[in-house]
């Protein structure tokens, strides 16, 4: 029967349940789900991660290569974040080119990189003019159930921080570039933004990381993003039901809350991989 009324009536369900603070799964309305973080667990990248936000997961692998800098941008390398979805990771998911979820996510990636003070570019030109290092930073969602948005960026950002290059000069007799493998150094990402999606299920319920279902059911979202120190560096509110101010003040309070122990699981998986790899030295 629940089921019946589930599927004949699912906004109604939901109701039934936020009556009394309390979703479907169990949460209460501003709970996230458990999030689990791996990195570095792909030896062919400069630098990787997995994310699993309840059931969504996404895969990020980052690569490396030399290029010229940008007739723009003489003195300065770039970081590109590709996304692609995986056919079959959901139901709303067909095979074919890049889908326009994805397209929009990738978008919404790339907006944060450069606009959260994540880089100094800068850092990543070799040479003026002539050769800096490209980053290419490759997500593939295997899983969609919901909130890809802190989910990716949660994977993008925790690559990064953990991506080793080859330091590089130029020769000057053959006007080369040569790469010392036994030279590496970190990126230096001085800033890591953290996405805190909700949705909004009508004019006075608020869902923390909405899951599939509640996307489905819901009349609006937004995103807020937040660095280190609180740092608000983006809110993405894409249509939709309009949010009263009090609300937004809540969403980025809680944001502020998510991006502290975000930052504390990327230190926490930081360390435990460095003594992994200690210990295998030995």
């Amino acid at each position: 029967m629940a089921e019946d009324f589930k599927t004949a009536q699912p906004r109604e369900f939901y109701k039934q349940f936020l009556k009394e603070n309390v979703r479907p799964d169990g949460r209460s309305v501003e709970e996230y789900r458990e999030c689990l973080l791996n990195v570095n667990s792909i030896s062919t990248a400069e630098g990787s991660s997995i994310v699993r936000l309840g059931d969504s997961m996404v895969v990020c692998g980052v690569k490396a290569e030399l290029a010229h800098p940008s007739p723009e941008d003489t003195d300065r390398g770039c970081v590109v974040p590709n996304v692609s979805i995986s056919a079959g990771c959901s139901s709303r998911s067909r095979p074919g080119p890049p889908s326009d979820r994805a397209q929009v996510l990738a978008k919404f990636l790339d907006n944060v990189v450069r606009n959260s003070d994540m880089f100094d570019l800068s850092e990543l030109c070799i040479s003026p003019n002539k050769l800096c290092w490209c980053i290419w930073a490759d997500l593939v969602v295997t899983s969609d159930d919901g909130n890809l948005e802190d989910a990716a960026l949660m994977a993008l950002v925790s690559a990064l921080v953990n991506t080793q290059l080859p330091t590089c000069t130029i020769n000057e007799e053959t006007m080369t570039p040569e790469l010392s493998a036994k030279d590496m150094f970190a990126l230096n990402v001085r800033n890591r933004p953290v996405a805190t999606t909700t949705c909004l299920f009508d004019e006075n319920t608020l869902l923390l990381d909405p899951n599939q279902e509640e996307e489905d059911l819901a009349l609006g979202f937004v995103t807020v993003v937040v660095g280190d120190d609180d740092r608000l560096c983006a809110v993405s509110k894409p249509g939709g039901m309009r949010i009263k101010d009090t609300q937004l003040e809540l969403c980025i309070e809680r944001a502020q809350t998510r991006a502290k122990q975000v930052h504390q699981l990327i230190e926490q998986t930081k360390v435990e991989t460095m003594l992994e790899t200690v210990d295998v030295d030995r």
